[in-house]
């Protein structure tokens, strides 16, 4: 890429086989942004404009999708835990793939409560699936057809998760020191432990 887009370059994310590079530019205005891919290996760009307020995570799930999470609420992280600076109870986010040629896959909603820190979304190769999660909620669709097939309520905002194991089945940090992970596919059941400490605002993969 050449220096001079440097500045201008925002949410960059690297495929997983590092042959493509997938970024923001600056907003054209509020409610559209520009995506771009580079193919590391052609030196191609190509860019479309899509319907999306804030982005708030864009992320390879895997060689060919990128999986966009944004939403137009502005006070998407102002809910505390604090019962002084409650200032909403539920948010919604716009969860979009799109493939190598930035074609749409899917769009859907996550909707969530309590305080939304770790916004994100993983691969889950087990199943051909992609888990994204927004405060106390995490959703797993699938990622061709965006067909929902898991839909969990930590009860506790969401810090970062991870598929340890490689089955396919999420496992949640939360802020209050929960370990949570899921115990099947077929069902939403969660196991909780309280096992860490009191307090968690971030996490370092």
């Amino acid at each position: 890429l050449s220096d001079a887009l440097l500045p201008s370059i925002y949410h960059l994310t690297v495929s997983p086989d590092g042959k493509k590079l997938a970024y923001t530019g600056a907003a054209l205005s509020f409610g559209n942004e520009d995506i771009y891919f580079y193919d590391t290996e052609t030196g191609k760009v190509s860019n479309a404009t899509i319907e999306a307020y804030i982005i708030w995570s864009m992320k390879f799930t895997d060689d060919n999708h990128i999986c966009i999470m944004s939403c137009n609420d502005l006070l998407a992280d102002s809910v505390s835990y604090s019962e002084e600076m409650k200032i909403k109870q539920t948010g919604y986010m716009d969860v979009m793939c799109f493939d190598s040629s930035l074609k749409q896959v899917w769009k859907t909603e996550l909707a969530y409560n309590d305080v939304a820190s770790g916004i994100n979304s993983m691969y889950l190769p087990a199943r051909n699936a992609v888990v994204v999660y927004a405060g106390d909620a995490a959703v797993i669709y699938d990622q061709q057809t965006g067909t929902e097939l898991n839909n969990y309520q930590t009860g506790s905002t969401i810090i970062t998760c991870s598929d340890r194991n490689d089955d396919g089945l999420p496992e949640f940090v939360c802020k209050h020191g929960e370990y949570i992970f899921a115990l099947n596919e077929t069902t939403n059941n969660l196991v909780v432990y309280n096992a860490l400490c009191d307090n968690i605002s971030t996490a370092v993969a």
